[in-house]
Order: C-alpha cells, then structure tokens, then sequence
C-alpha cells in the first residue's frame, strides 16, 4: 500500500495549505481553518480541517461529490473527501470557501480574486489564497492512486498566513 505525508505549511482564516507528496508526485492541498469551539481538542465537523495523524483512504464510488478518496477514521466525522476545491477559507470572517471538512487537491497555491456572484459573501476586491486548477489536479490525484487505498500522514509545520 502506498504512503503518503501531507505537510501543512500555512494555515489562518484564508485557508489551511499543505503540500502533499507520494513517491515522486506532489499536489497542493486546500483545507478549512482549525476551529476547535468547544475545546475538546478534536477538529468541529464542516467548519475546520482535518486533524494531524494517520489515516486510510480508501476509493469511493457514488458519493456526493462523485466517485473520489475518502479520508477515513477522522475523529468525530464521516464522508471526508478529496473533492475539487479551489478555497477553503472561513466564510464567517467573509473568505471564500468550496469545503465542508473535506480537502481539496491543486496545482499550485496562489493569491486570487473570488467571484462574488458564486461566494456572495465575500467583499469584491478581496484577496485569498486558493488553489488552481484543482480539478485536473483531482484527476491526476486519482489516477496515481488507481482506485487502491492508501495511507495518508498529516503533518503540521506551520507558518502564519
């Protein structure tokens, strides 16, 4: 079974970023802000990235962001996926985002502009890291891993965003 080690780098309101690397392949990862409400320690479900550790990702089929890689085992959650995903910020401080505890893979991560017709709630001219074209970087994503699970390592090593 293949490993692979997602390290985060970034993390604030714009996003959580990771570069994610398996074998020779590397892909960026965009997640939600760590948001621990009640203070239990684990991660809030829909509105905070996936907690540090190790987990199995398996292929699912028929899922409701198609057929894709579930991170399974995360405490407190089910359904966390690798689904196409360009921001991941937190939409209560106005950020755009594309996530709900899942993960999304790119090309590279980027400052953009959101469109404010699709995230009506983030103020025209705002500036956010994101990631691009992250739904050929799914593809790609899936493909190296051919429908076989794997073993995922998320790690820490943040730097203020």
């Amino acid at each position: 079974m293949k490993e692979a080690w997602q390290s985060r780098t970034i993390g604030g309101p714009q996003g959580t970023f990771s570069h994610f690397y398996c074998l020779d392949k590397h892909w960026c990862i965009v997640e939600l802000p760590w948001h621990d409400e009640n203070h239990d320690g684990l991660s809030d479900p829909n509105i905070s990235c996936i907690p540090a550790g190790t987990y199995t990702c398996i292929w699912r089929i028929g899922t409701s962001k198609g057929d894709c890689y579930e991170i399974t085992k995360v405490p407190g959650r089910d359904g966390v996926l690798y689904h196409v995903a360009n921001y991941g910020g937190d939409k209560a401080k106005g950020y755009a985002t594309d996530l709900l505890g899942c993960a999304g893979p790119g090309e590279e991560i980027k400052k953009m502009y959101p469109d404010t017709r699709k995230y009506t709630w983030v103020k025209k001219g705002t500036a956010q890291l994101g990631v691009i074209n992250s739904g050929l970087a799914l593809i790609e994503f899936n493909n190296f891993f051919n429908k076989e699970s794997f073993i995922l390592h998320i790690e820490e090593k943040f730097v203020a965003a």
